[in-house]
């Protein structure tokens, strides 16, 4: 029999089995306005309520590790994002069992040691995961949009004109990839993990405005995607990358001298994160503000406002499994 915790996802899978018995597996309730809510066969009903803490202001550094973009000199980068921390607790609307727990959040059973687990989550919120909440078909609780910005000691690398980089521009694809030995982001509750954990996030047709001070605001995403799990942030990896369209660069485009090594017309614009920096400053921010204790005062039940999200609902991310009170 495996342990299980809680994965960095919306709400946990646990795919295990009681001790000696099978468990109902609940139901999602899905209606357009609503709470998000899982109902029993046994008529217990628990909603998920999400609370919202301020998360402050980060800066990751970038460094270039390749252009086949432009004949340009290599910039030197880094983001700055704001950021909030989302709190998510299941919490028993109904308990026909045990009406004392209506109000309190459900907790999981561990089978092995017969642990209680509250199922609670915080997320680290940013730009781009933002928009992950809203393909999911829910309501975002925190109400502004976060804003992400980059900062270069010059931006010849972007497609512009004579004059200089265009005001706005449009990056077709931003992916970043996260791929580490296994120890650093352990996955629980899996039996035999792969010797490498890794997945890939990426948004696209992401809009760059630029700002009066410096620096580009990152203005408008059209869609996020993840390989992992739905608020892997962008800026959560090793290797980030801007993917344009070759057509894009009429001022400094760089030279193909072998165009059959080149049959994509896109290029790419690779950057190594400090991952590090990124890691130190959310970790710290997560323990500094974000306490385990459901505050009922201040969370607000996730509402589902739209019938045909961009992304299927009966995905692993939206399953309860496993003995719960």
């Amino acid at each position: 029999m495996r342990s299980c915790k809680f994965l960095l996802m919306l709400s946990c899978v646990i795919s295990h089995l009681a001790a000696g018995a099978e468990v109902a597996l609940p139901e999602s309730i899905r209606v357009e306005g609503q709470p998000l809510r899982w109902k029993w066969s046994d008529g217990r009903q628990a909603v998920l309520m999400d609370e919202i803490l301020d998360a402050g202001v980060f800066r990751v550094g970038i460094k270039t590790n390749m252009n086949s973009c432009t004949e340009t000199r290599l910039p030197s980068c880094h983001f700055i994002s704001h950021s909030r921390f989302r709190k998510l607790f299941l919490v028993w609307e109904k308990h026909p069992v045990d009406p004392t727990k209506i109000g309190k959040v459900l907790s999981l059973k561990n089978p092995e040691t017969g642990a209680r687990e509250d199922f609670a989550q915080n997320i680290l919120v940013t730009q781009d995961v933002q928009v992950t909440w809203r393909q999911l078909g829910l309501i975002d609780a925190i109400g502004e949009e976060l804003k992400m910005t980059l900062h270069c000691d010059q931006f010849e690398w972007l497609p512009g004109t004579a004059a200089g980089p265009l005001s706005e521009t449009v990056v077709p694809a931003w992916t970043t990839h996260f791929e580490n030995p296994v120890g650093e982001f352990f996955i629980p509750g899996i039996e035999q993990n792969p010797p490498v954990n890794h997945y890939t996030a990426g948004m696209k047709q992401v809009t760059l405005k630029r700002l009066d001070e410096g620096g580009y605001l990152v203005s408008s995403i059209a869609g996020f995607y993840t390989t992992v799990t739905h608020h892997a942030s962008i800026l959560r990896g090793y290797i980030t990358s801007f993917f344009f369209d070759r057509d894009q660069f009429t001022e400094h485009p760089a030279k193909i001298v072998d165009e059959s090594q080149y049959p994509n017309p896109g290029c790419e614009m690779e950057f190594i994160l400090n991952f590090s920096e990124f890691y130190q400053q959310s970790n710290a921010k997560l323990k500094l503000r974000a306490s385990p204790d459901y505050d009922s005062s201040k969370a607000k039940q996730v509402i589902f406002n739209r019938a045909d999200p961009q992304v299927h609902l009966d995905s692993p991310i939206f399953q309860i499994e496993g003995e719960v009170e």
